[in-house]
C-alpha cells in the first residue's frame, strides 16, 4: 500500500515517490507531438507569438549551458517533475491535464495551431526570434516570483522583455 494514492473529495493525494510509481502516460509521444501538448497545455489561449516563444522554452534549456539533470532532449525536458505544469502528474484531476491527454476532443482548432506551432519550432521554419528564455510565468506572478516566493532565486534570473500583449512574463536563469 506505500504507493496507495488517497482521494478526498475527488483530489488525488499521491504519496511523495509519486514519480518513481507513476508512469508518464506522455512519454509514448514523438518530441513534435509532446511540445504541441505542451504548447495546448500551457498556453493555447496566447497569441501565435507567444506560443512560439513558449515552445522555444525547452529547447533554450538543451541550449543555455547549464546541467539540468536528464535535460538533454525535448521529451526529457518536458517530462522532468516539477518542469511543466500541463505534464505533472500530481494535477491529473485537472481539467487541464485531461485536455492534453486527447486535445484533439476538447479543441480541435486550438490543437491544430499547437502542431503548426511545435512543428515551426523544430523545423526552425521561421529562423523566429529567439531571447534565450528559458522559464516563464502568469505576469500576475511577477511580483511574487521576484520576491522568491515561487522557488526561483530571483538574483539567478535574468528577466526579457516580452511584449505588452503576451499573457506570460519570460525569463532565464542565470
Amino acid at each position: 500500500m506505500k504507493n496507495a494514492c488517497l482521494s478526498l473529495a475527488g483530489t488525488l493525494i499521491f504519496p511523495k515517490n509519486v514519480y518513481a510509481s507513476k508512469p508518464n502516460i506522455f512519454a509514448k509521444y514523438s518530441e513534435r507531438e509532446l511540445l504541441a501538448r505542451m504548447i495546448f497545455g500551457e498556453a493555447r489561449n496566447c497569441i501565435f507569438d507567444e506560443k512560439i516563444w513558449i515552445g522555444l522554452t525547452p529547447i533554450n534549456r538543451i541550449n543555455d549551458g547549464k546541467k539540468y539533470t536528464g535535460q538533454d532532449s525535448i521529451k526529457n525536458i518536458l517530462l522532468k517533475p516539477k518542469q511543466y505544469d500541463c505534464f505533472d502528474i500530481r494535477r491529473t484531476n485537472r481539467e487541464n491535464y485531461k485536455k492534453i491527454i486527447h486535445p484533439e476532443k476538447y479543441e480541435p482548432k486550438a490543437w491544430e495551431e499547437s502542431l503548426f506551432v511545435s512543428t515551426i519550432i523544430l523545423n526552425d521554419g521561421l529562423n523566429y526570434p529567439n531571447y534565450r528564455q528559458t522559464h516563464y510565468c502568469k505576469k500576475e506572478l511577477i511580483g511574487r516570483l521576484l520576491e522568491g516566493k515561487l522557488k526561483v532565486n530571483p538574483e539567478k534570473i535574468e528577466l526579457i522583455n516580452s511584449l505588452k500583449r503576451f499573457k506570460h512574463q519570460f525569463y532565464r536563469e542565470i
